[in-house]
This record gives structure tokens, C-alpha cells and sequence, in this order.
């Protein structure tokens, strides 16, 4: 069969771009890349349109797919996203008569009411695609019973089918690697901390999060699944002999979750004299001194850490099990040996008042912090915070809207203790308080000056810098 997978521009979504211009950046579309790998080894064929490197049109990108004749068209979206890939699946149907495949998180989570409600969604791909997408392709194919396919939804006789959860793949190294010669990979852009925007690559080294916070929904499980260490730096050096690629983001939930595997991977680049760079996600908790001078001399150049909050109370309230004291001394850690640090943070989660989000903006000042992301609580369908929404405890949804669903510039929700104006307005304070800070100001002018980055990455500084002059002139 024909397949095209494809991922549209979500510029639109997100507001993020001031300019449509390729050196913006964007990172590669792993999880459609690692679909195609098993499909091409399975002796299918695949394209792949990248819309949102190549600034396409919605009409480019329906035009795109369509002029690959595909008997099969997908794409995964996250609950934002979710409206603008649903109008593209619909155009694509119509204009090819292909059929359509939703997965990603969204539909993981609301399979058979996207299945109900979007007749232009034929199959929905619920969790981990891979073996899922594969065996639907076989099945349609060779005309197989769908109801045996785990992990799947579909319409039949006007009811919507959900079929049993497929269980995870305990062995991710049984996975081919991502099919990156799809793409132009050379294209995707990042900027890099101490280099500016240049060449980076996104990798997967695990699945899965074992913790529980309650605003978070894991697709991939609780239980944490490991790659090799061998395999993701055997991935690494590929990547820059190949393409001369030697920045990477590694998209781990928690990257750090496992400290000796951590240890492990960062001796392995040490013992390879592999010079590449790299950024990752994480939480406080799992981190220390003899961690991060190890990743340090291993390549990691930056780190983003889930903060949420800077009241002890609201962090024990949402199940983050950290502690205050202990994220000071990770991020004075992270500063010393030179990695840019990032900070993550909610506003507006059950409990929240005035007076913690105080708290919270004075903590982020206080840390050896660079960069932060202030976002209203969102209750994503699959989190324990849906659910709490759903009935009004301490927090109540205002829209049914998915496409009201973002984290910056909008709230769907509000608290006891204020409103969703109040919210955001929290939010537009507490990103310039932080970035008008003198340090902050600074160290953003001094990376201006000497280093090219995207528009982007200079937005939160630029938006703090102009919500503070303007403070000075509002009634």
C-alpha cells in the first residue's frame, strides 16, 4: 500500500512565529519517523510531507499528500493541535479519497469519541503506533479482521469499535531507527546556547514516566523502557558522520529518571571522544553534582527542568514529590558547570492563590535560572486534572473547545480563588517580571549580539521586555 504520513504547520496553533521563514526552528517529527521505519522494513511504501519545515499552506500540504496518491494518510496530534489536523485529514479524503489515521495523544485518550464524532477519521492509532499502524496496513491489505488488531478504533455499522489496549514494547531496541532520510534532516533547526540556531536532531533514548503528577498525561506508560546505551550513541555517531549533525534533543520524558544508565550513556560519549552536544528534559529530583558534571563532560549544554510551582504546598498538592530547597542547589549545580537551564512552570492548578503565584514568580527569580515558560494549567483529556475539572473540584473547565486548549494566552479554566482573566494576566506578570530582570536582560542581550538565533527563542524576551514598558503606560 501507499502510505503518506504527514505533519502539518502548527504555526497557526500556537502563535509562536512572527515571521514564515524556514529559519525558524523546528525540531523533526520522530514519532512519524519511527512509524515509517517499520513500514519501509516491512517492504511498504511511504512518503513523508513535512509541512511545518517547509511553511506550507494548509492547501500546499493537502495538495502535498494528495499528489502522492496514498491509499493511507496519517498524522498525530496533541489535544491543540487536534482541530487543525482533523480539517486537514477531511480536506485530504476528500481531495484523494484515501483513508485516514489519527494517533498521538489525543487520540489515545479519546479514541471512541473521535471515532463517533469525525466521520472523515477512519482508524484512530491509540498509544504506541508502530505495531499498531503496521498491522492495520496488513490487515487492510490482505483483507485481515480488525477486531483482532490491539490498540485500535474504528467505525463499524455506525458504532464506534474500540479494541483492547496493545501492551508496550518492553525491548525498544527491536525498534528500527527512525527513517530520517525522508526528511531533509539537515534542515531542522534549533538554537544551540552557546552556538545559535544550527543543525539538531531529536532522539528517543527511553518510553514511559514513573512519576504521577496530575497534570500530565504519559502515552507511553509509567513504567519507564530503556534503549541500549550502545544503540542511541552507536545513533549519534551515525548521525554526525552521516550528516555532520552533532546537536541533539533528547525528548525523554525524564531523561534523568535512570542515574546509572544516565552515568553510563555519558561515559560511553566520553569513551568514544564523540564532540556533540546535547539538551534534555528532566526533573530536580533526579539530578546531582556528580550527575551533571559527568553529563556536562559528556556534551549537555542545557537543561529544561518541570518546576511548576514555587509553593511547597501546591507542589505536594499535584503529586510532584519535590522539594524547594532541593531544586535551589540542582540549578546552582547546572549553572556552575555551565549548562543553560530552562524552567518549567503552571499557573492556575487546584489550590492555587494570589499568594502561591507570588511565591512562584519570586522562586523563579531566585534560581540560577535562564529561561522560563509560565503556563496556565490546561486539563488534557487522559490527566487526573481532566478528570478533577470535569467535576469541579477546586478547578472547572470553561470550554469544550479543544482548540481553546492552549497553555499560553488563553485559560480554559478557573480556580476557586480567581478567574481565567485573572489567570492570564498572572501569566503575562510573572513572564515580565522574570525576563526585565537585570541579569536576565543581560544574558539574552549578550546572546543577541554575538550569536544568531530564531524568533522564536527570543519571544518570551521580547514579550517581557514589551509587557513591562507598556505596565508604565496602562490606566
Amino acid at each position: 500500500m501507499n502510505i503518506v504520513l504527514f505533519r502539518p504547520s502548527f504555526k497557526a496553533v500556537y502563535k509562536l512565529f512572527k515571521r514564515e521563514t524556514k529559519r525558524n526552528e523546528t525540531r523533526s517529527p520522530e514519532g512519524i519517523l519511527y512509524v515509517a521505519s517499520l513500514l519501509l522494513e516491512k517492504g511498504h511504501n511511504v512518503s513523508v510531507v513535512d509541512g511545518h519545515l517547509e511553511n506550507m499552506s494548509f492547501d500546499c500540504i493537502v495538495d502535498a499528500v494528495a499528489a502522492h496518491k496514498p491509499d493511507i494518510a496519517g498524522c498525530g496530534s496533541t489535544t491543540p493541535e487536534f482541530p487543525l489536523v482533523s480539517r486537514y485529514l477531511e480536506a485530504i479524503k476528500k481531495k484523494s479519497g484515501c483513508l485516514t489515521v489519527l494517533g498521538g495523544p489525543h487520540a489515545t485518550a479519546l479514541a471512541g469519541s473521535i471515532i463517533r464524532e469525525n466521520s472523515h477519521i477512519d482508524y484512530v492509532v491509540r498509544g504506541e503506533g508502530e505495531y499498531t499502524f503496521l498491522e492495520l496496513v496488513e490487515n487492510l491489505n490482505n483483507g485481515g479482521e480488525l477486531y483482532q488488531t490491539e490498540g485500535l478504533a474504528f467505525a463499524q455499522n455506525g458504532t464506534s469499535v474500540v479494541t483492547p489496549a496493545r501492551a508496550f514494547i518492553d525491548d525498544l531496541d527491536q525498534l528500527p531507527r527512525p527513517a530520517r532520510d525522508l526528511v531533509p534532516i539537515e534542515e531542522y533547526l534549533y538554537p544551540h546556547p552557546k552556538k545559535g540556531l544550527k543543525p539538531a536532531v531529536t532522539m528517543l533514548t527511553s518510553r514511559g514516566c514513573p512519576f504521577s503528577c496530575i497534570f500530565c498525561f504519559s502515552m507511553f506508560g509509567k513504567k519507564t523502557r530503556y534503549r541500549s546505551v550502545k544503540l542511541v550513541v552507536d545513533e549519534m555517531e551515525m548521525l554526525k558522520n552521516r550528516y555532520d549533525i552533532d546537536f541533539f534533543i533528547f525528548h525523554d520524558e525524564t531523561f534523568t529518571a535512570n542515574r546509572s544508565r544516565t552515568l553510563n550513556m555519558c561515559q560511553e560519549i566520553v569513551d568514544r571522544h564523540l564532540d556533540v552536544d546535547w539538551y534534555c528534559f528532566t526533573r530536580a529530583d533526579t539530578l546531582d553534582e556528580e550527575l551533571i558534571a559527568k553529563m556536562s563532560k559528556a556534551g549537555c549544554v542545557k537543561v529544561s527542568v518541570g518546576v511548576e510551582s514555587g509553593s511547597q504546598q501546591m507542589l505536594d498538592s499535584v503529586k510532584k514529590n519535590t522539594e524547594l530547597e532541593g531544586i535551589h542547589k540542582v540549578y546552582h549545580c547546572l549553572n556552575h558547570y555551565g549548562i543553560e537551564t530552562r524552567g518549567s512552570f503552571i499557573l492556575g492548578l487546584p489550590g492555587e492563590t494570589h499568594e502561591t503565584i507570588r511565591q512562584t514568580i519570586e522562586f523563579s527569580k531566585s534560581l540560577d535560572l535562564k529561561r522560563v515558560a509560565f503556563n496556565i494549567a490546561t486539563p488534557y483529556p487522559g490527566t487526573k486534572l481532566y478528570e478533577m475539572a470535569k467535576k469541579g473540584r477546586h478547578i472547572r473547565l470553561l470550554s469544550a473547545d479543544w482548540e481553546d486548549y492552549k497553555r499560553w494566552g488563553n485559560a480554559v479554566i478557573k480556580i476557586d480563588a480567581m478567574s481565567s482573566e485573572e489567570l492570564m494576566q498572572w501569566q503575562k506578570k510573572a513572564t515580565a517580571e522574570f525576563y526585565t530582570q537585570g541579569k536576565i536582560i543581560l544574558y539574552h542581550l549578550r546572546k543577541l549580539l554575538t550569536m544568531k538565533y530564531s524568533g522564536y527563542y527570543l519571544r518570551p524576551f521580547w514579550f517581557g521586555i514589551k509587557e513591562r514598558i507598556l505596565h508604565y503606560f496602562r490606566p
